[in-house]
């Protein structure tokens, strides 16, 4: 029988790469994925907005009372047990204590430089310009207000 066209093999036949290989290669040629971390203006660690005493722990196996406030969100705290460290969201209550005097400090979804920090240490940095601008355009209402309130403190 003949064909129209040779149909021969023209070139030696590939030997397959063992998976080891191949696996080898697909991984050196994979891009190391980019990862962002925030720059933090202030080396000292975060600090609480103040202390909740009086709930208990969902933690079973801690049963703790002492909590401190990490977040104030819509009338809801996010407390985080002194003793476990776990962390849950309750109603607000008026009877907490607070850990300053001037306890408002920078919320998530402002500026991540200054997530944590009160207005005077935003200040101390010299960063007054951002204050400025907060009081003017930040889109979250406490922000704003709280700046507003300080600048017209300081004049």
């Amino acid at each position: 029988m003949s064909l129209l066209f040779d149909i021969s093999p023209t070139d030696e036949p590939q030997k397959k790469r063992s998976g080891k290989k191949k696996q080898a290669e697909e991984a050196a040629a994979a891009p190391e994925p980019a990862v962002v971390v925030p720059k933090r203006i202030s080396d000292e660690p975060p600090k609480p907005l103040g202390a909740a005493d009086g709930f208990v722990c969902i933690n079973e196996a801690c049963g703790g009372t002492c909590h401190d406030i990490w977040k104030k969100s819509r009338g809801l705290w996010l407390i985080e047990c002194f003793e476990c460290g776990t962390g849950q969201w309750v109603e607000a209550q008026e009877e907490a204590q607070e850990t300053e005097e001037d306890s408002f400090r920078f919320p998530e979804g402002v500026r991540d430089t200054f997530v944590g920090l009160t207005i005077d240490e935003v200040d101390a940095l010299g960063r007054r310009d951002y204050i400025v601008w907060a009081a003017e355009n930040c889109r979250i209402g406490d922000v704003r207000d709280a700046a507003k309130k300080w600048l017209a403190a300081r004049g």
